[in-house]
């Protein structure tokens, strides 16, 4: 999946995902640094 969120100026910037965990309860957690 990709994150994708909008800077101060209201350009597009999207960041690759990956999942850490392979069991699923029904909750996604992503994590990304921020750049």
């Amino acid at each position: 999946s990709m994150l994708t969120t909008l800077d101060e100026s209201g350009a597009l910037h999207s960041r690759p995902m990956a999942m850490m965990d392979i069991e699923f309860d029904g909750d996604l957690w992503f994590f990304t640094g921020k750049s």
